[in-house]
């Protein structure tokens, strides 16, 4: 019952580019990706960390940083980073007496090994000293994830291979055997390449956590994202198990999860609201509420019952809210868009006040609100609404998260959460990625 769902980022919020009706992550799913035109230009090595000199170009911050033999992924040595600090270090790596011009390369990708029992985050970022940088030189961060006893290779795109210049603030695996660093939320610019006076690696990682070894930092050769989109908004590079072909198979696919939801409504031990049915009962009030039982606080549905909320956002599907998929100034992205005698030429829409690319405002079009026409004939608004409410309940989900077309509310199915803006003179809690802008204090 696997279906897919990535999200071309442009506009005020997520705009879905495409969905096909259950969500899974990408993480961890095998795929057979299809690799683009190979361009001209070749892999070229930034340094692999071969002699002390490298280590000259080096500025560290909480950390220090000595050649290695262990975990080398090209040539003899690698750099080990060892942590001083229990929580952060960076690094920064300096071209030297001249600014690094990249201009004919599309990303930097470095190799990072994890010889630790926990997760490091690892980000990078690129001091842009090109035209129009600005005072503030360095990029947006874009950072990822380097499990425990794992080595994992990621690419940083710049000038025209870079997601944001799409609009993306991060794109799909475009790079066999790579993966793309996810951007932060809070740029919208792209770093162009052409004068890059600096690269810089932070770690953010666990107390008992020690070192983290980098090797092979390299540039490749620039990419596009030409024709990733196919008709039903699915990734068109790359294939997975019950990927839709034709709308034959959107059918099967309606007709499985009828039946699973019909095998599985709801979890077992789960009162109407989703709160605990067996566990510890407390007063009932007729609403939700909270509780301080052995030292915790718990949510308490209207039944009395315990209640964890689980659930999932930005459950919509209309064009003013981000179902929409921006496609003025990057259609060459998309196999397919409908002409304007297409009858599913209906889910075309627009934007506008878009935040991430270089066009602020445009056509959008409704990949999702055409497969559900697709799967569900005419009456495909109806029938999404009641089968939203039901998948959740089937999945093991109790909440209806923020963002949400409210129209589900009222089916009276599934607890929701409602959007609440505090504005006033009072402390915050900064945590130096305020995007929305730093957190209320309630202390």
């Amino acid at each position: 019952m696997s279906r897919i769902t990535i999200r071309v980022m442009q506009g005020t919020g997520p705009l879905t580019l495409f969905c096909t009706f259950l969500v899974v992550s990408l993480i961890g799913m095998e795929m057979a990706c299809t690799e683009t035109q190979p361009s001209k230009v070749q892999i070229a090595t930034v340094t692999s960390f071969e002699s002390q000199n490298d280590l000259r170009q080096l500025k560290v911050t909480d950390c220090k940083a000595s050649l290695t033999t262990e975990h080398v992924t090209n040539g003899q040595h690698a750099l080990e980073v060892q942590f001083n600090n229990p929580e952060t270090a960076t690094i920064e790596l300096s071209p030297g007496a001249r600014n690094w011009d990249w201009n004919k390369y599309g990303a930097v990708a470095v190799d990072v090994a994890n010889p630790s029992e926990e997760e490091i985050q690892v980000g990078m970022q690129l001091d842009d000293a090109g035209p129009g940088a600005g005072s503030s030189n360095w990029s947006a961060k874009y950072s990822g994830n380097a499990g425990p006893h794992a080595t994992v290779s990621y690419y940083y795109g710049f000038g025209p291979s870079s997601p944001i210049a799409r609009g993306m603030r991060g794109g799909p695996p475009t790079v066999v055997g790579i993966l793309p660093f996810s951007m932060i939320p809070g740029a919208n610019k792209p770093v162009s390449g052409e004068n890059v006076a600096g690269l810089k690696f932070s770690f953010q990682h666990g107390a008992s956590t020690k070192s983290v070894v980098i090797d092979n930092i390299r540039l490749l050769p620039p990419f596009n994202y030409d024709g990733i989109v196919d008709r039903f908004g699915q990734y068109a590079r790359a294939d997975w198990p019950d990927k839709v072909e034709n709308l034959q198979g959107l059918l099967a696919q309606k007709q499985r999860e009828e039946a699973e939801i019909k095998t599985h409504p709801t979890l077992p031990d789960r009162d109407m609201y989703g709160g605990w049915a067996s566990g510890p009962h407390v007063a009932t009030t007729g609403y939700f509420s909270t509780v301080k039982r052995n030292g915790k606080w718990w949510l308490v549905d209207p039944d009395g019952h315990l209640f964890f909320s689980m659930g999932i956002d930005v459950i919509d599907v209309h064009p003013n809210g981000d179902a929409y998929t921006f496609v003025t100034g990057r259609k060459e992205m998309f196999t397919w868009l409908p002409g304007s005698d297409d009858p599913l030429s209906k889910f075309y829409s627009n934007a506008s006040h878009v935040v991430y690319g270089p066009n602020k405002e445009g056509q959008t079009f409704g990949f999702y609100a055409a497969n559900l026409e697709r799967k569900y004939g005419d009456n495909w608004l109806k029938e999404w609404q009641t089968t939203s409410l039901a998948r959740l309940r089937s999945w093991g989900f109790n909440t209806i998260g923020n963002w949400s077309d409210p129209a589900l509310y009222a089916f009276k199915k599934v607890p929701y959460v409602a959007t609440i803006s505090i504005h006033g003179h009072f402390a915050h809690v900064p945590s130096g990625n305020d995007y929305w802008g730093p957190m209320p204090d309630p202390f």
